[in-house]
């Protein structure tokens, strides 16, 4: 029989399944006492709000419930998303129903569920001595002392329990806390197999090995640690593969299955999956990509110091800017480390070696180096390697003292009570990091959203019949759908109000709404102000520095808007389109300056069925080759945030474009002319109609600038 233990013929013989002794019971329900609670205790306090990622996966958890054929292998929204927390937190809906938090409970459980497979793993790598064989004395080349080895298990189990890094994103409702638990449960079924030699925990390993690809994007590289495993077994162990070659190919048959629609789906749509890795990797088109060689050096040393100095976080997230561990602690994983290089000739240490360096991988590539949600599943094989460094220190100890020839005991039991005494520690650390310095940070209000959450409540304790608008929100922005989530009953309109207004029709509902000042929109709100006169201030967030953050605006029913208009047109083009009116912001420009042109529309037949794209020209004198356009601005209303495709009916969109007077612009007067068109039919314009609907012509002066 085949076995990962490559101890010499004589020695004491090692039980193959993960069975637990009494001991192992006891130490294991205390860590999941411990993980229980720093995963659950003031849970939707710690952290506050709901940031937009979970706010985005809270509603397509709730579209699969809505709509029974929307079954996606791949969410394509928020840059791209694998599937599995998103499926688990649709069932969590279906067990608890749609509350807020119900996506940070299905991570809590997950966190939680880590704990279970890690110490049991842990066991596997280095198991007790049968009670055949039992002694108190191991073969040198086993490593550990049977002492340390009792438990191994239960400091690496604790260490992750209490660890900051696990324990914040088992409190966020995002998909990066599966990875840990995937590649455990891969790795503790593929050891399971070649101690035994059964052929169903490959399978068993296989599965995960595949459905990795479905937690999140850090887990794609997962099987590089199975493949450098299974090469470095092949010129460990002679005869590896006759042993165990048709099993290992039953695992990745059983990996290429499960992960076979996913494969499928990026084969038809390769730009989702480049869009993710483009956007965050260093050899894309983010930061260092310049100098990919020079990053990727920067990034390794980066992520090799992680423990000790921490890494950069734009937001002020104290989670990335401070180390996970206590420095000693951090100190004594490099020891283990070290452990682990220098009995590397053993499978369990090479595996865990493979598996540090390997997984690795993502932080390193990443342009934000070190990335700690990439780099998240290193972190079993760190806790093991704590535990084997503070195993090796007992030992040490206790070969100290007989090398000294004092009381072996004596000296193994102030190592140990030091250790104990460190282990203590770094639980109460870790609780003050986690739910003092972090939890309670003001930075966390921005981080999760907080004022959001706030302002969306207070929307959505109106009447249904309040007609709801929300700015900033640009074009493929994802931070409004923490509002989005909280009035997930109604009907949100968004837009960006840093290119202009969304009216809402005047008549029997009162309408409200919601502009965050602190995401940059500085317009909206003194707009809506001097438009409607009788409108108020009816709810104000500002963040725990005192800086206003949102506001919300209401106007009652029937109040009509006061438009601003220099030039009124009230022309209307094809598919019920009107330009009521226009405004400059300066009927005098000189060379080199800006002009703003607003346009208000209004749409009288609600959407259109293709997306219209606004142009505005500077028109003036014939240049030399003839032309009369000296400058211009086409774009879609609002800057696309409010395309014509969402337009309702009987709303009016003020529509800011802005173009620059060339340098070389003479004196005189230069007219603006504005219009549509559609970019799906090759730029056909739209039509100016009559009453009657008789073209009239394709564009309109909307006003006039004196260049002097």
């Amino acid at each position: 029989m085949g076995s990962t233990d490559t101890r010499p013929a004589g020695a004491a013989r090692v039980a193959g399944p993960p069975w637990l002794n009494r001991i192992d019971w006891l130490l294991l329900f205390l860590v999941l006492a411990v993980a229980v609670f720093f995963r659950l205790w003031q849970q939707g306090q710690v952290p506050p709000g709901m940031n937009f990622d979970e706010a985005f996966e809270s509603l397509e958890a709730r579209r699969l419930l809505a709509e029974p054929g929307y079954r996606p292998v791949y969410f394509t929204g928020n840059w791209g998303i694998p599937p599995l927390e998103i499926y688990l937190t649709a069932l969590a809906f279906l067990i608890a129903g749609e509350h807020m938090h119900a996506i940070r409970y299905v991570s809590a459980v997950a966190g939680i569920i880590t704990i279970v497979p890690l110490y049991v793993l842990t066991r596997m790598l280095f198991p007790l001595p049968s009670a055949a064989g039992r002694s108190d004395e191991l073969p040198v080349e086993w490593g550990a002392s049977l002492i340390v080895r009792r438990f191994l298990p239960f400091v690496a189990s604790l260490i992750m329990a209490v660890l900051p890094w696990h324990n914040a994103f088992s409190r966020e409702g995002v998909e990066v806390v599966l990875v840990p638990l995937w590649t455990i449960l891969a790795v503790l079924f593929l050891w399971w197999g070649l101690q035994t030699t059964k052929w169903w925990p490959f399978v068993v390993s296989g599965f995960f090995w595949g459905s990795a690809y479905y937690t999140y994007q850090a887990a794609w590289v997962l099987p590089g640690v199975l493949v450098l495993f299974v090469i470095y077994r092949i010129f460990q162990e002679k005869g590896f593969l006759r042993r165990y070659g048709w099993r290992l190919l039953l695992l990745a048959l059983t990996a290429a299955l499960v992960v076979l629609p996913l494969v499928l789906f990026a084969i038809q749509n390769p730009w989702v999956f480049a869009m993710r890795t483009d956007q965050v990797g260093v050899l894309g088109s983010g930061g260092g990509s310049q100098t990919p060689a020079g990053s990727l050096i920067r990034n390794a040393a980066k992520v090799a110091g992680v423990f000790i100095f921490a890494g950069p976080a734009s937001d002020g997230n104290k989670l990335y800017t401070r180390p996970p561990l206590p420095l000693l602690m951090a100190l004594i994983f490099y020891l283990g480390t070290a452990v682990a290089l220098l009995r590397a000739k053993r499978a369990e240490y090479a595996l865990l070696l493979i598996w540090l360096v390997w997984m690795a991988i993502p932080s390193v590539l990443s342009d934000d180096a070190p990335s700690i949600r990439r780099m998240i599943g290193l972190l079993p094989a760190v806790t093991i390697l704590i535990a084997l460094g503070m195993g090796w220190l007992l030992d040490a100890a206790s070969a100290w003292a007989r090398s000294m020839r004092q009381k072996q005991n004596v000296a193994a039991v102030v190592m140990a009570a030091a250790l104990s005494a460190l282990l203590i520690y770094t639980t109460i650390w870790g609780y003050q990091y986690l739910f003092v310095d972090w939890g309670r940070d003001a930075n966390m209000f921005h981080i999760f959203d907080v004022g959001l959450v706030d302002i969306g409540k207070y929307a959505a304790e109106t009447p249904a019949n309040t007609r709801l608008y929300y700015t900033p929100a640009g074009e493929r922005s994802v931070t409004h759908l923490t509002v989005t989530w909280q009035v997930r009953d109604r009907d949100l309109r968004t837009f960006d109000g840093q290119h202009g207004l969304v009216l809402a029709p005047s008549g029997p509902d009162p309408t409200l709404y919601m502009v965050t000042e602190f995401m940059g929109d500085q317009l909206s709100l003194p707009a809506l102000q001097a438009i409607y006169p009788m409108g108020r201030v009816t709810h104000a967030v500002s963040n725990d520095y005192g800086v206003p953050h949102s506001s919300v605006f209401t106007v009652d029913a029937n109040i009509k808007p006061s438009l601003p208009m220099q030039t009124k047109i009230a022309v209307q083009f094809d598919e019920g389109i009107t330009l009521l009116g226009s405004s400059l912001s300066s009927e005098v420009a000189r060379p080199g300056e800006p002009v703003t042109v607003t346009l208000f529309w209004q749409a009288e037949d609600g959407p259109t069925q293709m997306s219209h794209t606004v142009f505005t020209h500077l028109l003036g004198p014939a240049k030399a080759d003839g032309s009369i356009l000296w400058a211009q601005h086409d774009g879609p209303p609002l800057g696309n945030s409010y395309p014509t495709t969402r337009w309702d009916q009987g709303e009016i969109i003020v529509d800011r474009h802005t173009f620059t007077v060339p340098a070389d612009a003479p004196s005189g007067t230069f007219q603006i002319e504005a219009g549509l068109y559609t970019p799906e039919r090759g730029g056909v314009r739209l039509r100016t109609v009559d009453a009657v609907g008789q073209p009239t012509g394709d564009s309109l002066t909307v006003g006039a600038v004196i260049v002097p």
